[in-house]
């Protein structure tokens, strides 16, 4: 699921109105007041209410919630870029760092990265690099086999059994 169903939508479109006006202490009561905690808040209920149906015995519903956790959560960083945008706009460079970075340790991945990125370094504080999973290298554990022995008298050929000759009469 999108924005579109996310908590604090009302007013964060509220907020979306302001900044596009030029308002932007409008924006920031919108956003940094209402709809991004609200957002955060629900996110947490919505967690902690999967634990609890999961625990009760309803899977399905709790698997659905549990699912749709990663999208609010993108969502929420969504948010606060914007508002780090909005706030660097308005003139508050630190609160726009501060928001900045607190997207990108949300969604260090997401769209919105090289940008914020961009900005926290011109801004004097730089965001490390985050790597994919896939861009990790996985561990490697070193295999040490035991070095072969070889009998160092070994015979060159192999020595076979003394077999009675048949053609010699027994004792």
């Amino acid at each position: 699921k999108s924005m579109e169903t996310s908590a604090g939508l009302s007013t964060y479109r509220q907020g979306l109105v302001s900044a596009l006006l030029g308002d932007y202490p409008g924006a920031l009561v919108g956003w940094g007041n209402e709809s991004i905690p609200v957002a955060q808040l629900d996110e947490m209920r919505r967690g902690l209410m999967a634990g609890q149906m999961w625990m009760l015995g309803e899977v399905g519903a709790a698997t659905r919630t549990f699912m749709e956790m990663p999208d609010q959560s993108r969502a929420v960083a969504a948010r606060l870029f914007e508002l780090g945008m909005i706030q660097l706009e308005g003139g508050f460079p630190k609160a726009s760092a501060d928001s900045f970075t607190k997207a990108l340790t949300r969604e260090p991945q997401a769209d919105f990265a090289p940008i914020a990125r961009y900005y926290l370094e011109k801004l004097g504080k730089p965001f490390a690099e985050v790597k994919k999973p896939s861009d990790v290298a996985a561990p490697t554990v070193p295999v040490t086999a035991p070095a072969a022995t070889l009998p160092t008298a070994a015979p060159t050929t192999p020595v076979k059994p003394a077999l009675p000759d048949p053609a010699k009469p027994k004792p």
